[in-house]
Order: structure tokens, then C-alpha cells, then sequence
């Protein structure tokens, strides 16, 4: 019972602190160079994913050791939690994505070490892993292969051909209005880890593209028209 009450604890905590760091804007982080990161990271889906990661946690347990597994897995889970929570205050958020920012702008890793404002200590790592680019054109990207053709409709092009603007002068409007739109994106992906008190609580990647001043990642890849499946990194 202890156990379970710890648990509801934690459970209770992760609730009220993580609605207002979810409701907040992700828009909001520029460098120097006037360049902003738009979208929710990795980490931030991490701390939006935690109330969930203690539902499973939960259910884990109780489906290997009964009632007393699930609460064994469902605390294992709000330890995870608690420490996530740790480091999401807005200058927590702000840092990570100041990172971020600085990584995919210079396409070199970036380290971080801090003091929470409750005296937590926290480390994080962003390391580069891998450049690439996606090809754009009014209605959205598109499916490029390896080899450099993309595909307009159901027909294939060359990437070049695409991007000299040139389509032939019987082409389908579908083909000429992309050939006329077509642009090439530099696009990179970023390995985040960010660890609390020793313990690593979020590993994952984030993949950007440059759209304009804007390094576009998560959610607003999409809100861009740009397909994730469709970045060639």
C-alpha cells in the first residue's frame, strides 16, 4: 500500500506540472543570428509521453507479477517520471532547445550542464547524426529515391531536372506547376540525451529542416508540408 500511495504521489505531481509546460508555445527559441527552432523536440515528447509511460508502466507489471508487479512497474515508471519533471520548467525547455538550435545550425554537438531551480542536477548531450535534404514545391514534398529521382504524380523525374524549372512544354500542369515551385531543403538530424541525477531519462533524435530563417522539427514538419518519410538523410 505504501508503494501505491508513492506511486499516486508521483502520478499527482507529473499531472499538475506537466499541463502547463504541454500548453505552451514551442515556438519561441531564436539565436543570434535571428534563426528560431519551431516544433516540439524529442525531449518534449518525452515529458508529454510520461503520464502514459506510467499507465504502461503499470500495466507491464501487472501482466508479468499480478497486482504487486503492477505496482512495482507502475513505480519504476513514476521514478522515471518524477526525475523528467524535474527539468520542465521553461528555462529547463529553453535550454534544450537552444541546443538544438545550435546544433543543427553548425552541424556540431553541443553539451550542457546545469542546476535546476529545486537544485537538481542535469546534463544534456546533442550530437549530429546525419545531413541530408528534402525537395519542396508548392503542394508539399516529395518522394525522392536514392538515386535522385522524384516523383511528381506517378511519373518519375530527376532531382536536376526538377530544380532547372524547365518542364517540357507538354506537360501535365501537375508537373509544371512543381517544376516551377520546385527547392531543395538542407535537412539534419540530432541525437538529444538528456540526463537527470545521473540517470538518463530521454533518448531520442529529432530530424529539422531549413525552411527560410526557421528550423522546422516534430509537429511542425508537417504544418510545413513536409512529409518526414520524404527527408532523405
Amino acid at each position: 500500500m505504501k508503494v501505491i500511495r508513492g506511486v499516486t504521489a508521483v502520478l499527482a505531481a507529473c499531472l499538475t506540472v506537466s499541463q502547463p509546460v504541454l500548453g505552451q508555445a514551442s515556438d519561441a527559441t531564436y539565436n543570434a543570428r535571428g534563426q528560431r527552432l519551431s516544433g516540439k523536440t524529442a525531449v518534449e515528447k518525452t515529458i508529454g509521453k510520461c503520464v502514459l509511460a506510467l499507465v504502461i508502466g503499470g500495466g507491464l507489471g501487472a501482466a508479468l507479477k499480478g497486482k504487486n508487479g503492477a505496482a512495482i512497474g507502475l513505480a519504476a515508471g513514476g521514478l522515471v517520471c518524477a526525475l523528467m519533471m524535474k527539468t520542465a520548467s521553461d528555462k529547463d525547455k529553453a535550454r534544450v532547445r537552444a541546443a538544438e538550435l545550435e546544433a543543427f545550425n553548425s552541424n556540431a554537438m553541443q553539451r550542457a550542464s546545469w542546476t535546476t531551480d529545486d537544485g537538481t542536477p542535469a546534463e544534456l548531450a546533442v550530437m549530429p547524426s546525419g545531413q541530408g535534404s528534402v525537395l519542396m514545391t508548392s503542394a508539399g514534398s516529395l518522394e525522392c529515391r536514392r538515386d535522385n529521382q522524384c516523383r511528381i504524380g506517378d511519373s518519375w523525374f530527376p532531382k536536376d531536372q526538377i530544380l532547372s524549372k524547365q518542364a517540357q512544354a507538354n506537360a501535365p500542369k501537375i508537373v509544371k506547376a512543381s517544376f516551377e515551385s520546385a527547392e531543395e531543403l538542407v535537412c539534419r538530424r540530432n541525437r538529444v540525451t538528456l540526463g537527470v541525477q545521473g540517470q538518463v531519462v530521454s533518448d531520442g533524435s529529432d530530424t529539422a529542416c531549413l525552411v527560410g530563417d526557421t528550423w522546422v522539427t516534430g509537429d511542425a514538419l508537417k504544418k510545413s508540408k513536409i512529409k518526414e518519410s520524404n527527408i532523405l538523410i
